[in-house]
């Protein structure tokens, strides 16, 4: 139930472009024009949470969530794909795309406004022995972004204090 991500653009002098905290079902969002929103709205955190909840499959088996595989695979990035539409318990939607060979997750789409298509890549292991995508990419505004993970730990002993807003 905790989340803490803070992205930097290393092109543009370290810039802060955002920082987001999610500790159970507080959000809180600082962005690059200033703009500080702890989020109050349960649809605003909803979509939000189910953004950057990092395994949102350990939840597809919790009451009030419905799974339907497509009977047909896809085609993402030359891969073979299941289509896996999951609907959460507060209707949102949100469509799953997983590599035949791998099981690995390579993109995911959220039916709520302003989402974008993300897509997964670079699998590696981290600390847990849990391969995560060092590699996402998006598109914001019509600008297709590629975010690079430096590194990633799980289950480090953060204190409690880290996501405070």
């Amino acid at each position: 139930g905790k989340f803490y991500q803070d992205i930097k653009v290393p092109a543009y002098n370290n810039f802060d472009l955002s920082h987001i905290i999610i500790n159970g079902d507080s959000v809180h969002i600082e962005s690059n024009n200033g703009r500080v929103a702890t989020l109050t709205s349960a649809t605003e955190k909803a979509a939000v949470m189910a953004r950057y909840k990092l395994f949102p499959e350990l939840d597809f088996d919790k009451p009030g969530y419905t799974m339907k595989l497509d009977s047909t695979l896809k085609i993402v990035n030359g891969n073979l794909a299941y289509q896996l539409t999951v609907t959460q318990p507060d209707g949102i939607s949100v469509e799953y795309f997983y590599d035949q060979k791998t099981g690995l997750k390579l993109k995911q789409y959220a039916d709520v406004a302003n989402a974008s298509h993300l897509e997964f890549s670079n699998y590696q292991d981290i600390n847990t022995g849990v391969k995560i995508p060092f590699t996402e990419g998006n598109n914001v505004n019509g600008a297709p972004i590629d975010y690079k993970v430096k590194s990633a730990t799980a289950n480090t002993g953060l204190s409690d204090d880290t996501f405070k807003q």
